[in-house]
């Protein structure tokens, strides 16, 4: 069964777009499991969190290992529920580390490398929105949701990889039903439902 990551900026609307495709999906009579990363709820999530409210400074490397290690954290669940025949929808996965660790000047292919084993997204969706139609949504709480050249960076990278490794990309700044709408035909369109 298919692992669907929703990715963007902060703010960009993943997490009610999760719930609205795994509503949807549900209603079809699949069984869907949802995740969000990063999982706060882990050890390494936790010392995440700390970083991301500036409690505790890492170099970029450590970052993004300390990510990397919150999904294998997760790995068991995310393959038993594809095993399960299970969707499994993932507000933010791998794809979110390749941007953020690109904007903190890291190597693709190191990152590629560290993602390796991990179970792979059979589609990635941007929900593709400005950083000031971000800040307009709720105003930044973490380190990166602060900095507003940064998240300018982070959606060009986003476009760019999108087009570079095949992600779909989806104009967020709609009205949600609308995203919703798009979100869902371009799950059917690329998993095949009907």
């Amino acid at each position: 069964m298919p692992l669907i990551v929703l990715e963007g900026i902060d703010k960009a609307g993943k997490n009610t777009q999760a719930k609205l495709l795994a509503e949807n999906l549900r209603r079809d009579g699949k069984t869907v499991n949802g995740i969000s990363f990063p999982d706060y709820t882990t050890p390494l999530g936790r010392e995440i969190k700390r970083f991301l409210m500036g409690k505790v400074d890492f170099r970029p490397e450590i970052r993004q290992l300390l990510y990397v290690a919150n999904r294998w954290e997760r790995e068991g669940d995310i393959s038993r529920w594809l095993g399960e025949g299970n969707y499994v929808i993932a507000d933010r996965y791998s794809q979110a580390n390749l941007v953020y660790g690109m904007a903190n000047g890291l190597g693709l292919n190191w990152m590629l490398a560290l993602e390796e084993r991990l179970p792979r997204a059979d589609l990635v969706l941007v929900l593709d929105i400005s950083p000031e139609v971000a800040v307009k949504r709720e105003k930044g709480k973490d380190v990166y949701e602060k900095d507003m050249a940064f998240q300018k960076r982070i959606r060009s990278l986003y476009l760019e990889l999108g087009e570079k490794l095949g992600w779909r990309v989806v104009n967020g700044e709609r009205d949600v039903p609308e995203v919703a709408e798009e979100v869902l035909r371009l799950v059917q369109e690329t998993i095949g439902l009907r």
